[in-house]
């Protein structure tokens, strides 16, 4: 360093150096790391020492910065997309991957500074600084005007930002789990969360649900829930409109009571508090359980046929309706044999006939020995012009007629290998062709004619060595 310059720090006020270092200190996060590392544990006890928070000056820092921050989040504009920022590359992009990747890189320019700063006071910061912060970026997001009118960036625009804050919390949640509070800074901050809630959010789940993941990580035993429950009703906060953050509230309060009455109170509205609740009518009251099984599955639909499936009532019209769910999504076997049980023959036919899948249709037709249904099922795929997307397979199918009907056996299976012959020439065609003639072997006294098939098709004109390697490597020849 010039000795001009040091002469001149020497000579200058150390008060008038200090200011002048704080407000380059401040304007700049990383050489505020760089600061606070050097003196690490100044900072950690400066953390933890007891402070008064004034709840409406940092209301009133929050409105301010967060509208200043919607402010520069509004200029955003992915209407026309930045070629510019697109450094091609050797493999294909399509234009709407482009588009969504250059929203996102400006997206991330303006909100860096965002990130970084929240990162700071989840590494030195107070529990309140961070609240703050969090939230100046969840209000200033939620309020601002971008033109994102194709969607690049997300569904709304809006939400990135949010789900990038929120994204840096869970990156560091282990962190913020190990820190110690102090009591002032722990309530301080609560406080802050629900009056900046019951101000701008009362009717909204937005900033709850959004701050949820860091009150998960802050709300961790009985006094911690009883001091947010104060908070609750000092705020009135409609914490039914968050439902998973109010059942993981409640079940540290150790009233079992307040517990079911606040899961009543929002039931249908989340899956998994939903379920919970269930759980316990469950173990402790089978008729309530029963009464909302309805309920629950009009709700969520397929989504809750696996869990209720075992537990409710049997030979209802809702438990006969979720078998028919679970054998219609491949589970055939256990809970088929368990449908026929209520189900009278001709029922149980049309049931199997009205199934999606061919595949299974097919399978429960072997398993019912319908062999009649099958041929016909059968039949009617070969009909089709496109086998490319038909979910029957056919040669798992056929093998449920090389006992019984050997005769239709061979015949669709000669059919099979026509039709794809002639269709659908190519190595991987000619690989099944071969695996289907070593399987027809089985069937009941057609080896010969099996074996006929395989010399015909060998010696085929013009020749076909695609096909004859393949019907070598599978050992027919």
């Amino acid at each position: 360093m010039d000795q001009q310059f040091i002469e001149l720090f020497n000579s200058i006020d150390l008060q008038q150096k200090s200011n002048f270092l704080l407000k380059i200190i401040g304007k700049d996060i990383s050489i505020k790391n760089c600061f606070v590392e050097q003196f690490k544990q100044h900072a950690e006890d400066a953390r933890l020492s007891p402070k008064i928070y004034n709840i409406e000056e940092l209301i009133q820092e929050i409105d301010i910065e967060a509208n200043e921050f919607a402010e520069v989040l509004s200029q955003l504009d992915f209407e026309e997309t930045d070629w510019h920022r697109w450094t091609p590359c050797d493999e294909y992009v399509p234009d709407y991957e482009i588009a969504q990747k250059v929203a996102q890189d400006e997206a991330e320019e303006i909100f860096s500074e965002a990130r970084e700063t929240l990162e700071y006071e989840i590494k030195y910061g107070t529990l309140c600084c961070i609240v703050k912060e969090f939230i100046v970026i969840v209000h200033a997001a939620s309020q601002a005007e971008i033109n994102d009118p194709y969607c690049n960036l997300s569904d709304p625009a809006n939400e990135y930002f949010i789900d990038e804050a929120i994204e840096v919390i869970k990156k560091h949640s282990d962190e913020i789990l190990r820190k110690n509070y102090h009591l002032s800074d722990y309530e301080s901050s609560l406080e802050l969360i629900f009056a900046f809630n019951s101000l701008h959010y009362a009717s909204l789940p937005l900033l709850l649900e959004s701050v949820s993941v860091l009150l998960y990580s802050i709300i961790r035993n009985q006094e911690h829930a009883e001091y947010v429950w104060m908070l609750k009703g000092k705020y009135n906060t409609k914490l039914q409109l968050v439902p998973k953050l109010n059942e993981h509230i409640c079940s540290l309060l150790n009233n079992r009571e307040l517990w079911i009455n606040e899961l009543e109170l929002c039931f249908l509205e989340e899956y998994n508090t939903s379920l919970k609740l269930m759980d316990y009518y469950f173990k402790h009251d089978i008729k309530t359980f029963n009464k909302k099984t309805l309920l629950l599955a009009d709700r969520f639909k397929s989504s809750v046929t696996g869990y209720l499936i075992d537990k409710i009532e049997k030979e209802t019209t809702l438990h006969i309706k979720l078998l028919k769910e679970k054998v219609e999504a491949g589970d055939n076997r256990r809970y088929f044999n368990e449908l026929k049980k209520y189900l009278k023959a001709h029922d149980l036919k049309a049931f199997i006939a009205l199934i999606g899948s061919k595949q299974i249709q097919a399978d429960l037709y072997i398993c019912e020995k319908m062999y009649d249904e099958l041929e016909k099922l059968i039949k009617g795929e070969l009909k089709q012009k496109d086998t490319l997307y038909s979910s029957l397979e056919f040669d798992k199918a056929v093998k449920g007629l090389y006992t019984n009907k050997p005769d239709v056996a061979w015949e669709l299976t000669q059919k099979e290998i026509s039709k794809q012959m002639k269709n659908n020439r190519g190595r991987g065609t000619y690989a099944y062709i071969a695996k289907l003639l070593k399987q027809s072997g089985q069937i009941l006294g057609k080896a010969k004619m099996v074996n006929d098939e395989i010399i015909k098709l060998f010696n085929h004109q013009p020749r076909l060595p695609a096909l004859k390697d393949e019907f070598k490597k599978t050992g027919i020849v």
